[in-house]
């Protein structure tokens, strides 16, 4: 059993769609489950998307050019307020 949330950008901080792409990524294969049973609805345009092998390329191409600058505005935010910016709260980049 497959147990999977997914996540939005927040607007206050940009790196969060990075973080976003991360949860999406991760659960592709559920996803791609999901649009062909029978039973569970999503869109049209939503199945086609979980379809699409480029749809997903691009996605990792995006997560891969946010990286470093995630990265850089963690350690930027860490250095104004080392408090704050914990161990956990660095982003997670697999």
């Amino acid at each position: 059993m497959f147990k999977v949330s997914l996540s939005l950008p927040v607007t206050t901080r940009w790196y969060s769609v990075q973080n976003m792409l991360n949860v999406l990524l991760k659960a592709k294969l559920v996803l791609e489950r999901l649009a062909i049973k029978k039973n569970f609805e999503f869109s049209p345009e939503t199945k086609k998307l979980i379809k699409d092998d480029v749809f997903w390329d691009e996605c990792v191409k995006v997560k891969e050019f946010l990286e470093p600058l995630v990265r850089g505005e963690w350690e930027r935010e860490y250095r104004q307020n080392p408090k704050v910016c914990t161990d956990s709260s660095q982003p997670k980049i697999f």
